[in-house]
């Protein structure tokens, strides 16, 4: 899960890459030091499942806390 590999203190780099291997969209807002992501789930029928994480950091660009969800989105 991604919450137990993305944890307080490690760097941004590390938390962009792991992201990028698990099929992650994502983005960072410097004004707050925050990376936004998301990851397409099953949208075969009428309602789809997505991940949707929060990532934020600190000045020194260490993660600070995550927050995970997953996002059903219908018609």
């Amino acid at each position: 899960m991604l919450s137990e590999r993305i944890h307080v203190g490690i760097p941004q780099g590390d938390v962009e890459q792991f992201l990028n291997n698990c099929g992650f969209t994502h983005s960072i807002d410097p004004r707050t030091n925050t990376i936004y992501a998301l990851k397409r789930g099953d949208h075969g029928g009428l309602v789809g499942q997505d991940w949707n994480a929060q990532v934020d950091l600190d000045a020194k660009q260490k993660v600070t806390s995550i927050k995970v969800e997953k996002v059903f989105t219908g018609p």
